[in-house]
């Protein structure tokens, strides 16, 4: 699906809207004909033209009306936003200038791939440098919260749209202008069938009786850059009558400057610490059944001819067959107990990583490649069903 893809254009509205509206408060006396200035201002940088019907203020508020920004180079693309309102802009002692909260409503991005369009938006304390606002390398802080409602996503493929019902971002606990904390959620996915891309996959889902999907993600992330490690307490992603497959780890080794975003992991040199320091301290992967397991049970056993009681035994009994493979006896018993029990009554299936001490990517990597059946002991991986 071309869900990753996509969110890629939400940076470049958040840009677009951020840039507007921590601009205002260079002048502490008229923020609106400061407004108006700068827009005046964007338009004339080379890099993008501005367009607007009307700006006026409403108390605290200033509101800015038909808004069209049309940007150019590698993601050049146009956004159009029908209003746009800016609240608490002001302008701290050292020059950081920022906006309590930004709404926008009624907004569209469209360059020659994809287009986006959204209902409404809110964003809450954005800041930029405004000594650089309206040029090509504008340092833009992440806002601390983020809602957007009622998205659509065209890949202008022939593939239909993808609506989205709302995406939402909140961050805390900032080390300068990068949080420590993330929470991310997409709720209400509806994808059809189509975003699928291999027609087999596609048939055995409707096999199954699916039309189409409809996704929630969860991501949760917690840093500690002086530490230098990274917590991913929750990747999840869940598709209704489906099944919810969650994800959790914890990294340690990663450069500091990384993560308080003084470089880029394509910064020179960073790229080879990952490799010799980044290590994994834990890890889990579970699968959670909501029916898909029972539907595909089925719907093999009536291929194979016989009913489903029979073909789950003739699978429990094939799996220490197929699961010799692994090279660990202990592990291959407690695999083949945990999958048995899953598939009699599909409830969960988990899989652990819990090393005595982290255990370096590069390793691991490595072992995967030439001793797979070393990892086992290595990771200390574990197996449990329905817990």
């Amino acid at each position: 699906m071309p869900i990753a893809s996509n969110v890629r254009l939400l940076p470049a509205l958040a840009v677009t809207i951020a840039l507007f509206s921590t601009s205002a408060a260079e002048a502490r006396s008229d923020k609106e004909e400061l407004v108006r200035k700068w827009l005046d201002t964007m338009g004339q940088s080379g890099t993008s033209k501005i367009e607007y019907s009307d700006t006026r203020t409403d108390g605290d508020t200033v509101i800015v009306d038909n808004l069209v920004a049309t940007t150019t180079g590698e993601d050049a693309g146009t956004v159009k936003v029908d209003r746009l309102e800016l609240t608490g802009v002001v302008e701290s002692a050292d020059g950081e200038v920022s906006a309590s909260r930004v709404e926008a409503a009624g907004i569209a991005f469209d360059s020659e791939k994809s287009t986006l369009t959204v209902e409404d938006a809110v964003f809450d304390t954005v800041a930029i440098d405004p000594k650089k606002a309206g040029t090509p390398n504008s340092p833009l802080a992440l806002p601390h919260a983020l809602e957007l409602n009622t998205l659509t996503v065209s890949n202008n493929d022939g593939k239909p749209p993808l609506p989205i019902a709302a995406l939402r971002y909140a961050a805390d606990g900032f080390v300068g202008e990068v949080p420590t904390h993330m929470i991310i959620t997409a709720e209400g996915i509806s994808a059809p069938l189509d975003y699928i891309e291999e027609e087999e996959q596609r048939a055995a889902m409707r096999a199954l009786g699916y039309s189409s999907m409809d996704i929630t993600l969860n991501t949760e992330l917690r840093t500690a850059p002086d530490a230098g490690e990274v917590t991913i307490e929750d990747l999840t992603i869940a598709i209704d009558d489906m099944g919810a497959l969650a994800l959790s780890a914890s990294f340690a080794g990663i450069p500091p400057e990384v993560l308080r975003g003084e470089e880029g992991v394509d910064a020179p040199g960073v790229s080879e610490k990952l490799t010799q320091k980044a290590a994994l301290q834990s890890l889990s992967i579970s699968f959670e059944d909501d029916s898909i397991t029972g539907k595909a049970l089925d719907m093999q056993a009536k291929a194979s001819g016989v009913d489903t009681d029979t073909f789950r035994t003739q699978i429990v009994a094939m799996l220490p067959q197929v699961l010799a493979a692994v090279g660990n006896k202990a592990f291959e018993a407690k695999a083949a107990s945990a999958i048995a029990a899953f598939l009699e009554k599909p409830q969960s299936l988990t899989f652990t990583a819990a090393p005595a001490a982290p255990v370096l990517l590069s390793e691991a990597f490595a072992a995967a490649m030439l001793a797979p059946q070393s990892l086992i002991q290595t990771l200390a991986v574990d197996v449990t069903a329905n817990e």
